[in-house]
């Protein structure tokens, strides 16, 4: 996106809706945008978190937590994977984020057949 890369799962959660009369399981814990901002309205705890997912939160919070938005804008405008979609968006591939990371053509191939043989896995197990 022009301001820089989103995962777009959430930024589907970010923008959409709750239905009336409901609350969306997101909107219990995450604020309407305002300003292009989102906030934490509650601790939504860390029951489902695993300690590797724990600590890689609070290493990218400890690295980026204090920044402000722009400051956020400037540095993901920098990663080699981010191109300007000139007003759009454009996908940022796995391919473009490893390689990016350093990852070796062989190593890029073994990650991506991963990726679809769990795509395989969960494709199956909805159908179950």
């Amino acid at each position: 996106m022009p301001k820089g890369p989103v995962v777009s799962q959430i930024y589907d959660l970010i923008v959409s809706e709750n239905p009336p009369g409901e609350q969306t399981f997101w909107r219990k814990y995450i604020s309407p945008p305002e300003n292009f901002e989102v906030a934490l309205l509650q601790d939504p705890g860390d029951d489902e978190l695993s300690r590797a997912e724990e600590s890689l939160i609070d290493e990218v919070f400890a690295i980026h937590g204090a920044k402000s938005r722009w400051e956020l804008v400037r540095y993901t405008h920098d990663l080699p994977e981010w191109q300007d979609p000139n007003g759009s968006s454009i996908p940022i591939a796995y391919r473009d984020i490893l390689k990016a990371a350093g990852k070796t053509d062989g190593e890029v191939a073994c990650i991506e057949s991963e990726l679809e043989n769990l795509a395989v896995v969960q494709t199956l197990a909805g159908h179950l």
